[in-house]
């Protein structure tokens, strides 16, 4: 059964397979990637998780022109499926384009299309 979970190490094989579904470079909406995060790597792969938990640190100001934001994975077992962020608040572009929720399921992991 599907879990949330905090950003983990652990996944990181599953979690490049799912970037690969996705295409290298793409965005992957809630995800808290971007675009100069180094993940190929164990050590940029850790690094980008230790930013990702340190972003809903209240104790301190966010990033230029970001918010504070809680990051889980959904997973099963071993696998990644996708990932669901929580804005603690909004910019202006935020309000307009994204809102409090981000998320995103890996394109393997989606249910197929309605028929009809």
């Amino acid at each position: 059964m599907p879990e949330l979970i905090i950003p983990t190490l652990r996944l990181r094989e599953s979690w490049l397979d799912a970037r690969d579904e996705w295409g290298r470079g793409v965005h992957q909406p809630g995800s808290g990637l971007r675009i100069d995060d180094e993940v190929d790597t164990e050590a940029g792969f850790s690094a980008w998780i230790a930013r990702l938990a340190d972003e809903g640190n209240a104790g301190h100001p966010p990033a230029e022109g970001r918010v504070h934001a809680d990051y889980w994975w959904i997973a099963e077992q071993q696998t990644y499926l996708g990932c669901i962020t929580l804005r603690h608040a909004l910019t202006d572009f935020l309000l307009r384009a994204g809102g409090h929720v981000g998320y995103a399921v890996r394109p393997s992991a989606r249910a197929p299309p309605c028929p009809g």
